[in-house]
């Protein structure tokens, strides 16, 4: 028998996960890696999986993957079992799997080049077999090319500008990074709004602490209607936004923000912040306001801000959106890694499960034809 040197657990009932020593053995983890993303923080794993509990059948298996000469790493992923609609197959993933920008593992005590160069094709030895031998199919959505893997032989599926503020033209003026003509026009619709509020309150910035819970979670309900309105058909999980909200404010790994006009809301942004580096999430304004850009204003007083308190970078996430190029040269390349169970009965599911959503999408032409 060859002799490895990585040691593999897998965590698989909810119990182990939920045990008050796990996770705050978890937290040390997260702390201690420099890069690890705010996805996988304990109090954003927990609040995706008591939403998405209710709507799905979802068994935990989560991975701490240590290399006795290099380091340790841990990926929280769940087995999804689907029904007839999914032609019976069985899956694993990584939590968050559509919401979740990043899915990069958490590096502990390693080196994290020299670690993540031998474990992926390490995992692949153990895939569907043990604890996952009744997967079919495996997939990572996202994952940072320079940070979890070198991108060799996976599937490019996005991209992710990031912005360091040490590239700042003039030190502590994210503005300086911009185009004169873009410059001028921020600076004029402020002008502009400020015209248009009352000296008392004029234009604020509100950053709420984890002692503003209460008055940040009675905004949310907006910011989510207008999120539906502009974005219709993205799909919003029942709670799980509350959930990460109430967590996540709580113990400062959600960053959550308006702008004020006055006592009126023009501009919010629920996103994160873990190691000096901030993450733009989920921004959304009343489509009234368009004319004056709240949006962008929000991102340059939110940036002022930041630099002042001393963050790092800022990450934009996915999406190639080009006001993110305005701001940053900068970015990650997103990539896929994806394996299938080569045993008979998987191969059967899976291929049941192509022919279903064909016959879906069939269905939906004839109807849309009518």
């Amino acid at each position: 028998m060859s002799h490895t040197p990585w040691e593999i657990l897998w965590l698989t009932s909810w119990q182990e996960i939920e045990a008050a020593s796990f996770v705050e053995q978890w937290h040390r983890w997260f702390a201690e890696d420099q890069l690890a993303s705010p996805f996988f923080a304990p109090e954003v794993v927990m609040a995706w999986l008591e939403s998405y509990r209710a709507q799905a059948t979802l068994t935990p298996c989560f991975l701490i993957a240590k290399n006795q000469n290099v380091g340790k790493l841990f990926l929280p992923m769940v087995k999804r079992s689907e029904g007839w609609k999914g032609g019976w197959k069985r899956v694993l993933v990584p939590v968050g799997e559509g919401e979740f920008d990043y899915h990069d593992p958490i590096v502990v005590r390693g080196d994290r080049i020299l670690l993540l160069s031998t474990f992926w094709d390490y995992f692949v030895s153990i895939l569907f077999k043990g604890a996952t031998a009744d997967v079919d199919r495996c997939h990572i959505p996202r994952l940072r090319v320079g940070v979890s893997c070198n991108g060799e032989g996976d599937e490019t599926v996005d991209v992710a500008p990031f912005m360091r503020f040490a590239d700042f033209p003039t030190q502590g003026d994210p503005a300086s990074l911009l185009k004169s003509k873009t410059r001028q026009k921020l600076k004029r619709l402020l002008r502009k709004l400020r015209e248009q509020s009352d000296a008392t309150h004029g234009i604020q910035l509100h950053c709420y602490g984890a002692d503003e819970l209460e008055q940040a979670c009675s905004t949310l309900p907006e910011l989510l209607r207008l999120h539906t309105l502009t974005w219709p058909l993205s799909y919003k999980v029942p709670q799980w936004h509350e959930r990460l909200l109430s967590r996540g404010l709580k113990q400062g790994v959600v960053h959550y923000s308006v702008l004020r006009l006055g006592e009126q809301i023009i501009s919010y942004h629920l996103g994160f912040h873990h190691n000096q580096r901030f993450y733009w999430y989920m921004p959304v304004y009343p489509i009234n306001w368009a004319d004056y850009s709240p949006g962008q204003l929000h991102l340059l007083l939110l940036m002022e801000r930041l630099a002042a308190e001393g963050y790092k970078v800022f990450d934009f996430l996915r999406g190639a959106e080009a006001y993110k190029y305005r701001w940053s040269a900068n970015e990650y390349v997103l990539v896929r890694k994806a394996w299938q169970n080569p045993a008979t009965a998987s191969r059967l599911r899976l291929a049941f499960s192509a022919q279903l959503v064909q016959l879906k999408g069939m269905l939906l032409s004839w109807k849309k034809g009518q």
